[in-house]
């Protein structure tokens, strides 16, 4: 008697991720303002998602900002997804 083989040729299922982007400092930040400062922020997003924006840093007039800001992004990971992190 011959034994059957079954295989199993489905797509794996799509897997719901959460990536964490954490950002610390920021140095050398271009002053950009009349005044000689700057307002520091950052946008990060992944593919063509949303944008997720930290909080602003008003003023900076050295070029250097300390962030403790989390940033926490939804992602669904399927073949043809975009893997491309923007900030």
């Amino acid at each position: 008697m011959k034994e059957e083989l079954n295989w199993n040729i489905s797509p794996p299922p799509m897997k719901e991720l959460e990536i964490r982007c954490i950002i610390f400092d920021a140095t050398d930040v271009e002053l950009m303002d009349i005044e000689g400062t700057s307002d520091v922020f950052f946008k990060v997003s992944v593919g063509d998602g949303p944008k997720f924006e930290t909080d602003t840093h008003y003023r900076c007039m050295d070029g250097n900002c300390s962030f403790n800001y989390r940033l926490l992004i939804p992602y669904k990971d399927t073949k043809d997804a975009s893997k491309t992190l923007t900030i």
